[in-house]
C-alpha cells in the first residue's frame, strides 16, 4: 500500500468542493470582494495540479496571496458554510503549492 500524499488529499477535497455552491456569507464578507474570483483561480490551479501539469508563476503567486488573504479574513467570516468553504480553499491552495514545489524539485 502506498503512503497517503498531498495529491490524494487534494483530490478528495476537490471532489467535495465540486459539489458545493459558493456560500452567500463568504460573498458578503468585508475585505473579500474578490472571493468568487479567488475561488475560480484556486479551482483552475487545483485542476491543473491534479492533471499533473506545472503551475505558472502567476498561479503560484495567486495561490499564495489568496490563501494569505483568506487566512487573514477568517475571523470576519461567520461560523458556518462560508468559513468551512474558506478553510477548504486555504487547504487546497497549500496542497496545490506543495505538489507544485515537490514536482519542480524532484
Amino acid at each position: 500500500m502506498r503512503p497517503w500524499t498531498d495529491r490524494d488529499e487534494l483530490a478528495i477535497l476537490w471532489a467535495e468542493h465540486c459539489c458545493l455552491t459558493f456560500p452567500d456569507d463568504l460573498k458578503f464578507t468585508e475585505g473579500l470582494d474578490e472571493s468568487v474570483l479567488l475561488d475560480l483561480y484556486i479551482a483552475g490551479a487545483v485542476t491543473t495540479c491534479l492533471r499533473g501539469s506545472p503551475l505558472n508563476p502567476f498561479v503560484v503567486r495567486t495561490l499564495r496571496e489568496g490563501a494569505t488573504l483568506l487566512r487573514r479574513s477568517l475571523r470576519r467570516i461567520p461560523q458556518g458554510e462560508g468559513r468551512s468553504y474558506a478553510v477548504r480553499l486555504i487547504r487546497m491552495s497549500r496542497l496545490a503549492l506543495n505538489e507544485h514545489f515537490r514536482a519542480v524539485t524532484d
